[in-house]
């Protein structure tokens, strides 16, 4: 899945996702978190907010690096509220927060940073 962290083969690596699962093999925050990375990366947002919601679907643990690797891909995305009720949700670090910054500032948002 990490052939596809670039943001490039976002496609490919929901394919190889999507096939582990055929597999039978179980899926784990690090397959998701690589997965919302790589489709964060490629300017699909709303794909890595499904892939992070499918993840608590299968009962797989969000830690704080998902958590990070999703408000990233929200703040590529402009998708700054949604970056910051993930936020507000918990289980984050100085990471997200820092993700949280750089997109209110891409946004032009930054009276908002003064929360």
């Amino acid at each position: 899945l990490r052939c596809g962290q670039n943001g490039q083969n976002w496609q490919m690596v929901l394919e190889l996702l999507h096939d582990l699962h055929g597999r039978q093999v179980q899926r784990n925050i690090m397959t998701y978190s690589t997965a919302i990375r790589s489709c964060g990366k490629g300017s699909a947002w709303h794909i890595s907010m499904e892939l992070f919601q499918e993840a608590l679907l299968w009962r797989v643990e969000a830690d704080a690096m998902a958590v990070n690797v999703l408000i990233t891909a929200l703040g590529r995305g402009d998708q700054w509220p949604r970056a910051l009720q993930m936020l507000a949700a918990g289980n984050t670090d100085v990471i997200a927060y820092n993700a949280l910054m750089s997109s209110l500032e891409r946004s032009s948002e930054w009276q908002v940073a003064g929360l």
